[in-house]
């Protein structure tokens, strides 16, 4: 996955999502989608990309070893509500702001 695109989602398109849904009456109490880390600082010199995200941890999101665990229904279900907000926000994004919508399209 290209560097740039990767920029984009975190500095462009979820950003916007969590204004758009701020704007809705949405918050983190009511279920906005806030299932990613927040990234705090990057570094971008060619051959030594970086990204200082936050840890999960702390908000209770628990790794599985891929190595020696299968993802249960539990997991498989809370990465596919996750998926599910991510995507209600871009359709409603672009049922009500189709141009904002389009101009982040463009851009991925």
């Amino acid at each position: 996955m290209e560097l740039q695109f990767i920029y984009f989602v975190v500095f462009q398109v979820l950003p916007y999502f969590r204004f758009f849904e701020q704007s809705k009456g949405i918050t983190e109490e009511n279920g906005s989608f806030t299932e990613y880390p927040k990234c705090f600082r990057t570094l971008n010199i060619e051959f030594n990309e970086c990204m200082l995200l936050e840890d999960l941890n702390i908000r209770g999101f628990i790794p599985i070893d891929r190595h020696t665990e299968n993802p249960n229904y539990h997991h498989i279900r809370l990465f596919l509500m996750a998926v599910a907000k991510y995507h209600a926000i871009s359709l409603a994004v672009k049922d009500q702001q189709e141009e904002k919508f389009q101009t982040l399209a463009a851009n991925t």
